[in-house]
């Protein structure tokens, strides 16, 4: 029965992310098996969005993706974490107990 819940949560889930993130040039996929999802994001190709894109990538290759964590931490009191061999990858898994209504708050909330 969880799995079955986690497989139908999982599947709303990306289903809402991929309407809401489907015109961010920097979201170059999401995908994910039950309720463990990852977006991945890709370099910008509009100049205004590469520049500072660029100058994180030079701090430290994991920057962009901790700065997208510590935002949603912060600003949302959502936790996640950047993929330790990927760091343009954003992982979620919220727990089997989650909520619609908290799913589709994570999705505003990285569509934001």
């Amino acid at each position: 029965m969880l799995g079955e819940r986690a497989r139908v949560a999982g599947n709303y889930r990306r289903q809402r992310l991929h309407e809401v993130l489907s015109n961010y040039e920097m979201v170059k996929e999401i995908r994910g098996v039950g309720l463990l999802n990852g977006i991945e994001f890709t370099a910008p190709r509009k100049i205004s969005l590469r520049i500072p894109f660029e100058a994180f990538m030079k701090i430290h290759p994991g920057m962009f993706g901790q700065v997208l964590v510590m935002r949603l931490f912060r600003d949302k009191g959502m936790l996640t974490k950047i993929c330790g061999n990927n760091f343009m990858v954003l992982k979620a898994a919220p727990p089997l107990v989650v909520e619609d209504q908290n799913l589709d708050a994570f999705v505003e909330a990285v569509g934001t």
